[in-house]
């Protein structure tokens, strides 16, 4: 009931200061705050979003930021976007099977609105994430192979060194974890949700990603890593190997 009254105030206060800005289109509460999962350690997050053919006062437009601490201890964080800005970087972000953006928007609450546009983002940006991302194109496939063939053969050439092997195989293993949900055509969950995601789609899998996250060895981090490449070999027909050809 307290974080209720702390965020009222909280937007209550950030709603009043963005009316006050020329063409603010909305105001929308996002993340933990929006969706009413915050913890202790959470912010309130804003974003307001803007008419791309207005002349802005702040120092910033595009992607600028504004944070501070709330009487109660809380960071608040608003951010503030135009429309036009917001589909773009979101396009961006879905050619590589991601939708963060987008699932902000889409799980938003709308705080306050000029005219329907908000409303309108909003619903335009469920029905993206509720679509899922578009299937690789098979050049992209063929090309994500060779790239990690290629790491992976780094990886075993320095078998040796325990440190080097951690430092190579960590973003290896992110690599292999986003193939996997691009092949899955699903959006790539958040860092912190990623093995759980991998559970809820494919076990065989998470059982892999687990033995490498738990692997005590630069040789045990290997071995797990050519498991999740001949995990998906046979589960997508893929070939790892060290040819690739563009044809683009």
């Amino acid at each position: 009931m307290e974080d209720e009254i702390s965020l009222g105030r909280v937007a209550a206060d950030v709603v009043v200061q963005a009316r006050e800005l020329p063409g603010v289109k909305g105001v929308l509460l996002v993340g933990s705050a929006a969706t009413r999962t915050t913890t202790r350690n959470s912010d309130y997050d804003f974003l307001v979003m803007i008419d791309d053919n207005v002349t802005w006062p702040m120092p910033f437009r595009d992607g600028g930021r504004r944070a501070w601490i709330d009487e109660d201890g809380r960071q608040v964080e608003v951010a503030f976007s135009t429309i036009g800005r917001f589909r773009r970087r979101s396009t961006e972000e879905e050619a590589e099977g991601s939708c963060l953006r987008r699932s902000g928007v889409a799980k938003s609450r709308v705080l306050w609105a000029a005219d329907e546009a908000p409303e309108a983002l909003v619903a335009e940006s469920q029905a993206i994430v509720e679509a899922g991302p578009a299937p690789m194109e098979r050049q992209d496939v063929l090309w994500e192979c060779y790239d990690l063939w290629n790491q992976l053969k780094d990886i075993e050439d320095r078998l040796t060194d325990r440190r080097v092997v951690q430092i190579l195989s960590g973003p290896t293993f992110a690599q292999f974890v986003r193939f996997f949900f691009r092949l899955e055509c699903r959006w790539q969950p958040r860092p912190r949700d990623t093995i759980k995601a991998v559970a809820e789609v494919d076990r065989g899998y998470h059982a892999l990603c687990v033995e490498f996250l738990d692997a005590g060895s630069g040789q045990a981090r290997y071995d797990a890593l050519e498991r999740m490449a001949s995990y998906l070999s046979g589960r997508f027909g893929l070939t790892f190997e060290t040819g690739y050809t563009s044809s683009r």
